[in-house]
């Protein structure tokens, strides 16, 4: 079954809203941010939903513009502890006060240590099979994907976001994060 998650991020009333098959939550935000570059920064506590009790908070860097949601997990102990960030790619609909986030499945997932590791290529592919994602939606995220892969693989991981997102975002993203080895 293809489960395709949206996100709904109200910044006058400063909540996001989280929409499964089996989730429809609302959660207070504490922080909104805007970065150059029409980027929103977006922090609130984390809300356990179904599993990673250990994560703190959460943050956000929404960027329309490339259609992608960079997530870092302030998680001590836990699996994420492993994350330096998660990467969702889908897309956006942005309009007054208001910012929509369709996740089309695929991920792109950073480790601290600095590799990274390409999640749900066969979610993506079944959610166009199943006609849920256009075949143009897919080749944007496709290219979007290649683009991070190849600045990584030329940059370095850190030179690449810094450079794609500003070091403003990318510093206030990760301004908690007590270890990048």
């Amino acid at each position: 079954m293809v489960v395709i998650k949206y996100y709904n991020f109200n910044l006058k009333n400063k909540i996001e809203t989280i929409k499964t098959h089996t989730v429809d939550e609302k959660i207070q935000v504490d922080e909104i941010k805007v970065f150059e570059n029409n980027l929103y920064g977006i922090k609130r506590k984390w809300k356990i939903l179904s599993s990673h009790n250990s994560v703190d908070f959460i943050k956000r860097i929404l960027c329309p513009s490339d259609n992608v949601m960079l997530t870092y997990y302030h998680d001590e102990k836990g699996e994420m502890s492993k994350y330096l960030v998660y990467i969702d790619f889908g897309k956006y609909n942005v309009s007054s006060g208001n910012i929509e986030f369709q996740d089309q499945e695929l991920d792109l997932l950073v480790y601290n240590n600095l590799k990274y590791k390409i999640l749900d290529m066969d979610e993506l592919l079944n959610a166009f099979d199943c006609e849920k994602i256009t075949f143009s939606d897919m080749q944007k995220i496709l290219i979007t994907l290649e683009q991070f892969i190849n600045n990584f693989n030329y940059l370095g991981i850190i030179d690449a976001i810094n450079l794609k997102f500003g070091p403003n975002a990318i510093n206030w993203l990760l301004k908690n994060k007590t270890s990048i080895v």
